[in-house]
């Protein structure tokens, strides 16, 4: 099965920073096995909801599919996903 590298971008929702309640976004990546690349943005989307700090978010995000590209096997072995990292908007 192919493997992908799925870049997520999360708009639109507020989260609490620095004792605030602010305007936020999130950006992560995901590395997934799929049989091809819509199929992989669907697993990223699921796998970006389940991650840790997402149940913190205030409102419903806006996901936007930033990349995909696809990987060799070894190139897959070498990285990892990442978690949710935020940003002020």
């Amino acid at each position: 099965m192919p493997y992908f590298c799925v870049e997520v971008n999360g708009t639109n929702f507020q989260i609490f920073i620095d004792g605030k309640i602010q305007d936020a976004g999130f950006i992560s990546r995901q590395l997934v096995e799929a049989s091809d690349a819509l199929q992989a943005e669907e697993l990223a989307i699921q796998a970006v909801m389940q991650l840790e700090g997402y149940d913190s978010i205030i409102g419903s995000p806006k996901l936007k599919i930033e990349e995909t590209e696809g990987l060799s096997k070894s190139e897959f072995d070498m990285r990892s996903s990442t978690g949710l990292i935020f940003y002020k908007s």
